[in-house]
C-alpha cells in the first residue's frame, strides 16, 4: 500500500482548469464507499476499469497523484492497489463534506460538472 503524506508540500490552489478537469476525469471512475469527515474511501468500479481496459483508455494514477500533490487541503492519502481503493485524508475547511459527496455522485449526474468544476477552482 503507497502512502503519502502531503503536509510538508507548500502546493498552489487547484487553479487550473486543466487540473479541475483532471481530477473530474478520474473521479468518474470511482465510488465513494465510505466516508468520514476529514476522510474519504474511493474504490475503483470494475465495470469502469473492464471497459477502459479494452478500449485502452485506463486513467494514469500518476495523474490522480499529480493532482493530489496539486490540491489545497489534501493532508495524505492511501493507495491500496488490490483493493483498487485509495483514502484521502482532507481538510474539510476546504474541502466540504457535501463536495465530496457531490463529486462522488458525477457519474451518475454528469449534469452537474460544470458547477463542480467552478468549485473546485474556487477551492
Amino acid at each position: 500500500m503507497e502512502v503519502t503524506d502531503t503536509a510538508a508540500l507548500n502546493t498552489p490552489a487547484l487553479k487550473t482548469a486543466a487540473l479541475a478537469d483532471l481530477f473530474l476525469d478520474q473521479l468518474c471512475h470511482v465510488s465513494l464507499v465510505h466516508h468520514v469527515r476529514g476522510r474519504a474511501r474511493l474504490k475503483a468500479n470494475w465495470n469502469s476499469i473492464s471497459s477502459l481496459l479494452a478500449s485502452g483508455r485506463l486513467p494514469e494514477s500518476g495523474k490522480l497523484k499529480s493532482v493530489l500533490q496539486q490540491a489545497p487541503g489534501i493532508r495524505a492519502w492511501r493507495v491500496n492497489k488490490k483493493a483498487l481503493s485509495i483514502v484521502i485524508e482532507y481538510d474539510e475547511s476546504i474541502w466540504p463534506y457535501r463536495l465530496w459527496e457531490e463529486l462522488a455522485g458525477l457519474a451518475n449526474k454528469p449534469q452537474m460538472r460544470s458547477a463542480l468544476h467552478a468549485e473546485l477552482l474556487a477551492i
